[in-house]
Protein backbone atom coordinates (compact mmCIF):
# COMPACT_ATOMS: atom_id res chain seq x y z
CA UNK A 1 0.00 0.00 0.00
CA UNK A 2 1.70 3.55 -0.87
CA UNK A 3 1.38 6.51 1.79
CA UNK A 4 0.29 10.09 0.42
CA UNK A 5 1.89 12.93 0.96
CA UNK A 6 1.49 16.31 0.57
CA UNK A 7 4.04 18.77 -0.83
CA UNK A 8 4.82 22.44 -1.97
CA UNK A 9 7.10 23.85 -4.80
CA UNK A 10 9.67 25.67 -3.65
CA UNK A 11 9.65 28.45 -6.16
CA UNK A 12 6.14 29.26 -6.10
CA UNK A 13 4.17 27.41 -3.53
CA UNK A 14 1.94 25.25 -5.24
CA UNK A 15 0.51 22.17 -3.10
CA UNK A 16 -0.31 18.79 -4.25
CA UNK A 17 -0.43 15.61 -3.17
CA UNK A 18 1.80 12.66 -4.11
CA UNK A 19 2.22 8.95 -3.48
CA UNK A 20 5.17 7.52 -2.11
CA UNK A 21 6.66 4.64 -4.77
CA UNK A 22 7.69 1.26 -4.84
CA UNK A 23 11.31 2.84 -4.54
CA UNK A 24 10.52 4.76 -1.46
CA UNK A 25 11.38 7.97 -2.88
CA UNK A 26 8.40 10.73 -3.40
CA UNK A 27 9.16 12.15 -7.02
CA UNK A 28 6.47 14.89 -7.82
CA UNK A 29 8.41 15.49 -10.79
CA UNK A 30 7.80 19.20 -12.26
CA UNK A 31 5.53 22.14 -11.00
CA UNK A 32 2.34 22.54 -13.08
CA UNK A 33 2.18 26.31 -12.50
CA UNK A 34 6.04 27.04 -12.80
CA UNK A 35 7.95 23.75 -14.34
CA UNK A 36 10.26 23.93 -10.80
CA UNK A 37 11.76 20.55 -9.63
CA UNK A 38 12.26 21.28 -5.83
CA UNK A 39 9.71 20.34 -3.52
CA UNK A 40 9.51 19.84 0.03
CA UNK A 41 6.84 17.99 2.11
CA UNK A 42 4.88 20.76 3.99
CA UNK A 43 4.95 19.78 7.15
CA UNK A 44 8.73 20.26 7.23
CA UNK A 45 8.01 24.28 5.81
CA UNK A 46 7.37 26.57 8.61
CA UNK A 47 6.34 30.02 8.11
CA UNK A 48 9.60 31.64 8.64
CA UNK A 49 10.99 28.98 5.95
CA UNK A 50 8.49 29.84 3.23
CA UNK A 51 9.28 33.75 3.54
CA UNK A 52 12.99 33.02 3.06
CA UNK A 53 12.00 31.42 0.02
CA UNK A 54 9.84 34.13 -1.48
CA UNK A 55 12.02 36.74 -0.62
CA UNK A 56 15.27 35.26 -2.26
CA UNK A 57 16.48 37.54 -5.40
CA UNK A 58 14.38 36.41 -8.84
CA UNK A 59 18.59 35.77 -10.15
CA UNK A 60 18.94 32.53 -7.40
CA UNK A 61 14.85 31.70 -7.42
CA UNK A 62 14.66 31.86 -11.28
CA UNK A 63 17.35 29.11 -11.56
CA UNK A 64 16.25 25.51 -12.93
CA UNK A 65 18.56 22.55 -13.45
CA UNK A 66 18.54 21.38 -17.01
CA UNK A 67 19.88 17.41 -18.36
CA UNK A 68 22.38 17.81 -20.08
Amino acid sequence: MSEKHAVECLRCGHFRTIERGRSQRLEPGECPRCDYLGWALIADLSNPIRRTLCERPPAVRGRRLRAV
